[in-house]
């Protein structure tokens, strides 16, 4: 898993793809290691958390915002396939004011990886290879 070119969990990491969930859930490390890398990259300002948004990470919109100013992030196949991950944040409004948020929530359990098929780039497809257990990304 990297963020902007950048390794952060450089290990064999398993997860559920679940193109059903609305949202992705990491365990830790991952979760930590992937928001805190975000943040440090992030150019709006943090918001305190609430507690009425299931996301750590939320940021204010800047009137300048743009997809540009996010951080890219890809996740690294074990064939050594590169998976860009679109859109990583969700905008919402919260008491008239656009804020995103890293679309990332820490879970208890186990990684799934949500909202898939919207997340794939112009072009790339899934295989569901459920016989072997794995997922196949096509370009």
């Amino acid at each position: 898993m990297s963020i902007m070119g950048t390794t952060l969990i450089d290990s064999d990491f398993t997860a559920l793809f679940d193109s059903g969930t609305s949202f992705t859930y990491l365990v830790d490390p991952p979760y930590r290691s992937l928001s805190e890398s975000f943040h440090s990259q992030a150019q709006d300002k943090r918001r305190t958390p609430d507690p009425r948004i299931p996301f750590e990470y939320c940021y204010d919109m800047s009137p300048d915002a743009n997809t540009s100013l996010i951080p890219s992030m890809s996740l690294s196949m074990k064939g050594g396939g590169q998976f860009a991950v679109y859109d990583p944040i969700i905008v919402i409004s919260v008491q008239h004011d656009l804020v995103y948020c890293l679309a990332v929530v820490k879970s208890q359990e186990l990684n799934i990886i949500g909202h898939i098929e919207e997340r794939l780039g112009r072009g790339q497809k899934l295989a569901y290879r459920f016989d072997r257990l794995m997922v196949t990304l096509y370009l």
